[in-house]
């Protein structure tokens, strides 16, 4: 009987651990631009946030439905991380994403003086 229940909560763990990886890889369709140049950084300099069609925000490794306070709160731990140094917020939108929620984006990078830019694909059909 001990052996049952065990195999069961070791079968719900295994399925909460695999949904919330899942999570972490949401799917966002990038919009595409022929003209934009890409923009050179080093992988320590940028923070990316993500933003899906329905204008949830992705943080690295966690998901913040419209939470405007822990993005707040997640802005403010990184440049005191990044004091000193410049960093750019890569903001990652559906090109179907609520404008809304990427403007709140920029709103909060401004008010903490963080560079916000919007990342886009290269257009290869021309």
């Amino acid at each position: 009987m001990i052996i049952r229940l065990i195999d069961i909560v070791l079968l719900v763990l295994f399925g909460f651990v695999s949904v919330s990886k899942l999570e972490d890889q949401t799917k966002v369709m990038l919009p595409q631009s022929s003209e934009i140049p890409p923009i050179p950084l080093k992988v320590e300099e940028r923070l990316i946030v993500s933003v899906d069609i329905l204008g949830d925000l992705y943080l690295p490794g966690r998901f913040s439905p419209s939470d405007t306070s822990e993005i707040a709160i997640y802005l403010d731990d990184e440049a005191v991380k990044w004091e000193g140094r410049e960093v750019r917020v890569l903001i990652r939108a559906d090109r179907d994403a609520p404008m809304a929620a990427i403007k709140r984006l920029y709103r909060l990078c401004k008010e903490r003086n963080i560079d916000a830019s919007l990342v886009v694909v290269r257009d290869e059909e021309e």
